[in-house]
């Protein structure tokens, strides 16, 4: 994998880079699989051309005034039918890190930026990739290339503003894309996140604040989606998981199994065990071994 470092591209004393220029298929011809990671955040508009942009294992098609943005650490490779005109924006988190802290977008557009943030454990991320930009947005970019050439005592400055109106601009445009979407996708984005964090105190209120909705209409459209509460998915989530260490495992407690599979209190794992299976958690894990039975459905994988 080639990492792109900071100090080849981006000059020190502006922290970003904006530069026009082309990616020819003889670089990134059909079938590439080159990947690459950098030491910066990157935007890229294409001004001409089209192909496929693979981030993360997810192709993108992308053509004539698309954008993309990509965090440091997303694995980036492209696949070229032709050559492409782009205009690239490379900056570091420094350059804009104190008026980030002022910015605020309904479904965490800006904590791509945070420190903790991490693409391969967001289920948002992939959303937030590709947009089919509008005239304004390559306007704002086209500017911003003048006023890099430009570069007189203010240019730091005043690249710093047109990036931040630019974040801005893309993070209302994923507002309207994620309105559009939110009604179809709002389940699988919250069983994702239950089955991620299982094991964790869950909060509604931590998931709708993520989600961009109000907690009661978070509750409201699951259940319409799929016909059963957040919190009876959960507490499926963790039975299975109990379930599964169960039956595998000969070894754990009973009591470590409970606080392994995201309950905190014994006496209501014991009760709802019961509820579920009509036997106790021993009774199960005996059960188990004498019929030699694999783990039953609907445990969580991976572990």
């Amino acid at each position: 994998m080639k990492l792109f470092t900071a100090r080849q591209y981006i000059p020190q004393d502006l922290s970003i880079s904006v530069n026009r220029g082309v990616h020819s298929i003889h670089d990134y011809p059909p079938g590439n699989k080159a990947v690459g990671k950098r030491e910066f955040w990157k935007i890229a508009y294409i001004v001409e051309g089209s192909g496929i942009l693979e981030i993360n294992g997810i192709r993108h098609h992308f053509r004539s005034g698309y954008l993309y943005l990509c965090h440091p650490d997303d694995e980036m490779a492209y696949e070229l039918t032709e050559s492409i005109l782009l205009y690239q924006i490379l900056f570091q988190r420094e350059f804009i890190a104190n008026e980030l802290k002022s910015l605020y977008h309904a479904y965490n557009f800006f904590d791509l930026f945070s420190s903790e943030f991490v693409p391969m454990d967001s289920s948002l991320h992939e959303q937030l990739h590709v947009f089919d930009t509008n005239r304004n947005i390559y306007a704002l970019i086209r500017r911003m290339a003048h006023e890099y050439e430009y570069h007189d005592a203010n240019t730091g400055e005043m690249l710093k503003h047109q990036l931040l109106e630019l974040l801005i601009e893309l993070a209302r445009q994923s507002t309207r894309s994620f309105a559009r979407k939110r009604r179809e996708e709002i389940s699988g984005i919250v069983s994702d996140y239950l089955y991620r964090n299982y094991r964790q105190s869950i909060s509604m209120q931590k998931i709708a604040n993520k989600i961009g909705l109000s907690r009661g209409r978070l509750l409201t459209l699951y259940h319409q989606q799929t016909g059963r509460t957040i919190g009876k998915t959960l507490l499926d989530i963790r039975l299975g998981e109990a379930k599964r260490r169960l039956a595998e495992s000969g070894e754990e407690s009973i009591e470590r199994i409970c606080y392994l599979s995201g309950f905190t209190d014994l006496a209501n794992f014991y009760k709802y065990f019961r509820r579920e299976t009509g036997m106790t958690p021993g009774d199960y894990r005996a059960s188990a071994r004498r019929a030699g039975a694999e783990p039953p459905a609907g445990s969580v994988s991976g572990e």
